[in-house]
């Protein structure tokens, strides 16, 4: 369609310039695009490194080139990982952290110099799309450093793309877990940027708030600040947001803002008085450099040490970085510290250029390339098969790439059935007194929390959470959300700040109304606790204002409980609120779940009804008699036996009795004690022994006579029938 014919003319376009946009299309370390494979050397493999030399994120491909040819080198001096073949490098052109320019960066790359078997990139999530959009024409994988978009999850849409970084929703999960439960906030405001990035992150953590009914989360107000620099000051996003958070009375909010809106965010706050000594900001996406407030400063009304006053005790989450200095590579079999500080060695010759948050991704995602590549050919491929046209290449390729676990710089490498990371992170804080950012906890789905440092606040907070504390004395360690502003069962209302009773059917939890859980119920405002339903009354749903009675037929014998259960076979509840079901007597039962009193208890099978007065209430309106022998007493609701096959039953004098009859044909079944003999047979005479008159007995049927048989012959029929049945 056209998505393709956009493709093929970008193709196109690629192959006649032949020229690519920054840098020049050369490879790591080798000015020469043509492999040269003198006699006994090894054989060259070439990936395709491309990450963005310009655009929201700067120059990361100029700090990516130092680690990943570091790991290519380490590749190459490993003469058992790939023997025979030389792991190498291209070079793309610059992907801007954009889906347009990715998608010419990506064409370009492939189309120049050798055929490539992968790509290491991209490194922004815009540009990651542009790169799939083209790998899955050219049936090349993706193994990305840290592309974290969720959209990327997406396999129908970016196929055959591994990534190395978590995704954001990873840090929300995360965060939430440490506002949730760590820190117990519950009260709480949100600023969200005007990027797609963080537009996508602030959906997620909403989302989070929203699924958790437990909880209880109260949201003072959802704002969105712009990048509008070019606005008159008293106009720009920073002091609307700044102002909106002053006016919800919010202590505790929740963020994702790039560092340079997170500044004037806090210069705006600064200039609006002192409310900002009780705010705390969260955030899912405090992926900042160390020189955060050197970005922001620029183009701000306050001083750094102004900002700095607001931003203390900010907290957030990111990716991890370089692991623990001791843990040893579990490909390269080199210790971190040893790789980290070639790396910043390399950089300070680079001009300082490094991206110390991303370089330990890069590694091990050159490091999984290669190691795929070795299992691709173990498994009987052959560098021939590197081909565009080879429609297997790039799912064979990754789906091998998904099953490599091990220890990187990074963490533990290990990845879902789509690709997607399962990643450790850290928990990091802006502390009083200096703006390097300290790394609190490291977190990892394996190992949970480890905990490195102290929560540390401004007005000599610190939370030390290595060791539980109660709730009584977490109140006095980590700032407050301002739930107890409130005397109990009321809450603050977040128009005018004034204090309201929470309503029937909800309770109040640590200053929110929470609706009471199935099962319980509350009708009184005001209130701190749900009353649970006692055994024979239930509450169905969340907030109910009381627990109603099970009705007729129906009963519940535990306390708390959300449904009544119909009473079973054989039993019957005739008042509202039963907690248990009343059992018919032992030779009754009821044709029915759910009775509703002792008339629906009815002779059981095996038994028949002789009497019933319907003067007399409950069972003892009827009696039920065991069947007689030889009769059919199957239907419970039948007053009188039934007639078996091959057995006469009459009534004589009120007493019920049975005859066998001449034959199982003679007699047969018949559930309400109405004689039903055989086919031609006379009703009136026991154990219809008797053919009607015009038949007469043969063997054990009743056949029709002849034409010329008088009636002498007939008689004699039905005596001989007589005599046999004596007999």
């Amino acid at each position: 369609g056209d998505f393709a014919v956009m493709i093929a003319a970008l193709v196109k376009l690629a192959v006649a310039s032949q020229t690519c946009v920054h840098p020049p299309c050369d490879v790591l370390r080798d000015p020469n695009l043509v492999p040269q494979h003198p006699l006994g050397e090894k054989t060259d493999v070439w990936a395709l490194a491309m990450c963005p030399y310009t655009g929201g994120l700067g120059n990361i491909m100029g700090a990516m080139e130092v680690i990943m040819q570091q790991a290519v080198d380490e590749i190459e001096a490993n003469n058992t990982l790939l023997p025979g073949h030389r792991l190498k490098l291209q070079v793309a052109p610059d992907s801007k952290c954009a889906t347009t320019a990715s998608i010419s960066a990506t064409i370009k790359g492939l189309q120049s110099g050798p055929t490539k078997f992968a790509m290491i990139g991209d490194c922004c999530s815009g540009a990651c799309m542009g790169n799939r959009d083209v790998g899955q024409v050219y049936n090349v994988p993706s193994f990305s450093p840290f592309c974290t978009s969720p959209v990327l999850s997406s396999a129908s849409a970016y196929p055959n793309l591994l990534r190395f970084s978590p995704t954001l929703d990873g840090n929300n999960a995360v965060i939430f877990d440490v506002m949730r439960n760590l820190l117990q906030y519950r009260r709480i405001a949100m600023v969200i940027q005007d990027a797609s990035l963080a537009v996508s992150v602030g959906d997620g953590f909403a989302s989070l708030l929203e699924h958790d009914h437990e909880a209880g989360w109260q949201v003072l107000t959802s704002l969105k600040q712009f990048d509008d620099t070019h606005l008159p000051p008293a106009q720009q996003s920073p002091g609307v947001v700044a102002q909106a958070l002053k006016d919800s009375s919010a202590r505790v909010v929740w963020t994702c803002l790039y560092e340079d809106q997170a500044v004037r965010l806090w210069c705006a706050m600064r200039q609006l008085g002192d409310f900002w000594k009780n705010v705390t900001m969260v955030s899912s996406c405090m992926w900042w450099s160390q020189k955060w407030l050197d970005v922001g400063k620029a183009g701000v009304d306050c001083s750094e040490e102004e900002v700095m006053e607001v931003a203390e005790g900010a907290a957030g989450i990111d990716r991890s970085h370089f692991v623990n200095a001791d843990v040893v590579h579990g490909l390269s079999g080199r210790r971190v510290q040893e790789v980290k500080a070639e790396y910043q060695a390399a950089c300070a010759g680079n001009g300082g250029l490094c991206h110390e948050s991303g370089a330990a991704y890069a590694y091990d995602a050159v490091w999984s390339t290669a190691m795929t590549l070795r299992l691709w050919l173990d498994a009987g491929h052959t560098v021939g098969d590197i081909d565009y046209g080879n429609a297997e290449m790039g799912t064979s390729l990754f789906e091998l790439s998904k099953t490599l676990k091990f220890q990187g710089l990074s963490g533990f490498i290990e990845h879902d059935d789509v690709g997607d990371r399962f990643g450790s992170f850290e928990l990091r804080q802006i502390q009083p007194g200096s703006p390097r950012i300290q790394v609190v906890a490291e977190f990892s789905k394996s190992q949970g929390f480890t905990w490195i440092d102290a929560f540390r606040w401004r007005n000599g907070l610190v939370y030390d959470a290595s060791r539980p504390v109660s709730s009584e004395e977490l109140g006095t360690v980590r700032p407050t959300d301002q739930l107890d502003a409130c005397p109990a069962g009321s809450v603050m209302r977040t128009q005018d700040g004034t204090c309201e009773r929470c309503n029937p059917g909800s309770r109040e939890v640590g200053g929110f109304c929470v609706l009471c859980e199935p099962g319980t119920a509350q009708s009184q405002p005001g209130s701190t606790e749900c009353t649970v339903c006692a055994p024979g009354s239930v509450a169905e749903e969340r907030g109910e204002p009381s627990c109603r009675l099970c009705a007729p037929g129906t009963n519940q014998s535990e306390p708390g409980q959300r449904e009544c259960w119909r009473c079973a076979v054989g039993h019957f509840a005739p008042n509202p609120g039963s907690a248990l079901c009343v059992g018919c007597l032992p030779d009754r039962i009821t044709l029915f779940q759910g009775g509703t009193g002792a008339v629906d208890c009815v002779c059981a099978a095996g038994y028949y009804t002789t009497a019933f007065n319907p003067d007399v209430p409950g069972q003892a309106s009827h009696s039920c008699e065991p069947c007689p022998a030889g009769a059919v007493c199957n239907r419970a609701d039948r007053y009188v036996p039934g007639q078996a096959a091959g057995t006469y039953i009459t009534n004589r004098s009120g007493v019920w009795e049975t005859f066998t009859c001449t034959s199982a044909v003679a007699c047969v079944e018949s559930e309400d004690a109405v004689v039903r003999c055989g086919a031609n047979r006379d009703d009136s005479v026991t154990a219809c022994a008797r053919c009607l008159d015009g038949f007469y007995q043969r063997q054990a049927h009743c056949v029709a006579c002849p034409a010329s048989v008088s009636g002498l012959p007939a008689a004699l029929a039905v005596i001989g029938g007589l005599i046999l049945m004596v007999g």
